[in-house]
């Protein structure tokens, strides 16, 4: 944890809003189960930290780990990360975030 405080304050120093985070996916002789909930709970951990130094949290997703709302513990936010000067990608991407938020919302989501 002293490893991740000292990213928060170096963060914090230049001025970064978030901390991109990449979650460890390997945990010798340990279930899946194990190395989720360790890493979620770096994350309880860290966050109050990060916070207190005006520096935000980002989990990097993995297909299988890390990559549903339910595995991350969904607290009602969300963020969408699109970089590119491509305008017609810029909109093929609002577009199907429409279509799979109104998707979520018709399969009883908010």
């Amino acid at each position: 944890m002293v490893e991740l405080h000292r990213c928060v304050d170096v963060f914090a120093a230049v001025g970064a809003r978030y901390l991109t985070l990449h979650p460890d996916r390997q945990a010798a002789m340990h279930d899946r189960r194990f190395f989720i909930d360790r890493n979620l709970a770096t994350l309880r951990e860290l966050m109050p930290y990060a916070e207190s130094h005006g520096v935000g949290l980002m989990l990097e997703n993995f297909p299988g780990d890390f990559s549903t709302a339910a595995q991350l513990g969904y607290d009602g936010t969300s963020t969408l990360e699109v970089s590119t000067p491509d305008s017609h990608h810029l909109a093929y991407s609002r577009d199907l975030l429409q279509r799979v938020w109104a998707g979520a919302r018709g399969a009883g989501g908010e």
